[in-house]
């Protein structure tokens, strides 16, 4: 006949090495599941009838929410498993933090390849561990889906340059960034900076002195090979010949500056924009001209 007592302690013995290795592995702890007051903590709470999986909930709220912090002493069986325990149990989930596993499971699920100069699922989910070390509290990746999100607004910088990016964020940010946030950045490390309406003007100035009012062709043609798209559009704008022959530099000076600005601001606005959203953007306005026709 088997003895009930001893199978029931065998039971609770068992339950007991489970919940403290499981501990363990989630705070990088060491403790002994034959420690007498850990013992005694965790027989108090099986015997209200709380699960092992319960223990769990409640070791994997806490890491979440003290690791890494000022906390993470706490992180130990007489607080997790003490008189705090339901209310650990009960707290909502934060979500705050992708786990590791379903980061490497949202990789797995596409089959899609590499492609060079831009960011592969694989190393985006670096880019992911990386922002959930950085900010555990309000990290933006709180699911899978969120994953998904990010990396399709994001996949069309190379990596080195998103984690340059978010590397100089975290050095001058206490909170997360946002998608907009990295694609700024890496704009800035790509060279995508149109220069400022001094130095465009300063550039003009030298174009009407160089080709004058006769020469508009040629000016424009020179501007062009600046690469400046918006001082182009400026000029073209206001026009260079009325540039060349006003006689109120004050005012042009004045007038290129509101131009510039506004169509660099725009210009901004659209190179931030993913290489998707600017395709979309060009096709409905293809399609608005043709109406308009």
């Amino acid at each position: 006949m088997i003895d009930t007592h001893t199978n029931k302690q065998a039971q609770e013995n068992h339950a007991i090495d489970l919940i403290v290795s499981y501990m363990n592995s989630k705070c990088g702890t060491k403790y002994k599941s034959d420690n007498a007051e850990t013992r005694h903590l965790i027989r108090a709470r099986l015997a209200e009838k709380y699960s092992i999986e319960d223990f769990q909930t409640v070791i994997d709220k806490k890491v979440l929410d003290w690791k890494n912090s000022e906390y993470a002493k706490y992180l130990r069986p007489q607080t997790l498993f003490g008189k705090n325990f339901d209310t650990y149990l009960n707290q909502p989930s934060t979500g705050n933090a992708t786990s590791s596993d379903e980061v490497s499971q949202w990789v797995a699920a596409s089959s899609e390849v590499a492609v060079e100069g831009k960011t592969s699922r694989a190393e985006f989910a670096v880019f992911i561990r990386a922002v959930n070390a950085f900010f555990q509290k309000d990290t933006p990746f709180k699911n899978s889906y969120a994953c998904e999100v990010w990396f399709r607004a994001l996949k069309d910088i190379p990596f080195k340059t998103l984690n340059t990016a978010l590397s100089i964020w975290v050095c001058n940010n206490k909170w997360s960034p946002t998608i907009a946030d990295i694609r700024a950045e890496s704009m800035k490390l790509s060279g995508n900076n149109t220069p400022d309406w001094g130095e465009a003007w300063y550039t003009v100035q030298k174009a009407i002195r160089k080709y004058g009012s006769y020469r508009g062709k040629e000016a424009i043609k020179a501007l062009e090979n600046t690469g400046n798209e918006v001082l182009v559009k400026t000029v073209k704008r206001l026009g260079f010949i009325n540039l060349c022959t006003s006689e109120n530099v004050v005012a042009d000076r004045a007038n290129f500056r509101n131009v510039y600005e506004m169509l660099q601001k725009s210009d901004k606005e659209l190179k931030a924009l993913t290489p998707n959203i600017r395709n979309a953007i060009e096709e409905i306005s293809r399609e608005q001209k043709l109406l308009e026709e």
